[in-house]
């Protein structure tokens, strides 16, 4: 009896690992890594953020994170779904629309129109999945959407602003094509016209590797150590193949990544 005991409650613990790992990777990361983008731009851009418009923006992220794993799971991780991951992904989701109706609401719905934009960003990132590549330019143009003008009062961005945005848009599509690696066999069977469907995972992931490599060398030699931060740790992501095809760790570890990348704003 001892012995089926300390079996049930070993088999209890890796479930509630698996989950509390699956909860970080597929939401709780997300969320740091907005946050954590917020305050990059915020002292790149020179502008205060207001704080009912980061909830706002966080929140959102929360929602569109937990809603994608919610439309369309991973076939992997279905005996998670059952075991507590879809009850979490759907609290999570409640939650954070509710918190984003009321901040909208406090706010007399003042950032509405970039709201909207972010909005029609994640719509199109579910519907542009047909796109060669069309989730990540639109999953990237939502994340700047939500970190770089949500959390602040309008304001127009100066011609250094660009040399930073433009950059930081490549790096962070490359950074989802990676995350794409995972999904190879479930975006195959729906059609979807990812990189490494295309080309393959091996292939896509040179590929990958050479942009780095290219975009690491560029913002070293002009002096852009942000950017070149941020290449290299994504190059240490593109490199643990085996890391790059697992459903949880791999999201994990490029989003950390990023948001590593994303605090060197606080060290600069």
């Amino acid at each position: 009896m001892q012995v089926k005991a300390l079996r049930l409650q070993s088999f209890i613990d890796a479930q509630l690992n698996q989950l509390a790992l699956a909860s970080t990777a597929l939401i709780v990361v997300p969320v740091l890594m907005a946050w954590a983008w917020i305050q990059f731009f915020a002292i790149a851009f020179n502008q205060p953020i207001i704080a009912l418009q980061q909830v706002l923006a966080l929140s959102g992220i929360a929602t569109v994170y937990s809603l994608d794993r919610l439309i369309d799971p991973d076939p992997r991780l279905l005996n998670l779904y059952k075991q507590g991951l879809k009850t979490i992904l759907i609290s999570v989701c409640v939650v954070s629309v509710l918190i984003s109706l009321l901040t909208l609401w406090t706010l007399h719905w003042a950032p509405w129109q970039i709201v909207l934009c972010c909005c029609a960003l994640s719509v199109a990132n579910w519907l542009g999945k047909k796109v060669f590549m069309g989730k990540n330019i639109f999953v990237t143009a939502a994340w700047l959407c939500s970190c770089a003008l949500l959390p602040f009062a309008p304001f127009a961005w100066a011609v250094h602003d660009y040399l930073l945005i433009i950059p930081w848009f490549v790096l962070f599509m490359l950074a989802c094509v990676l995350c794409d690696v995972k999904d190879i066999e479930h975006d195959r069977s729906c059609s979807v016209k990812s990189l490494p469907v295309l080309v393959g995972a091996q292939r896509s992931l040179r590929v990958v590797l050479g942009a780095l490599l290219f975009a690491f060398g560029f913002s070293v030699f002009f002096g852009a150590w942000h950017l070149s931060l941020m290449a290299l740790l994504l190059l240490i992501c593109a490199s643990m193949h085996k890391i790059m095809a697992h459903p949880l760790l791999a999201p994990l570890v490029v989003d950390s990544c990023l948001v590593l990348s994303a605090f060197y704003v606080f060290v600069a």
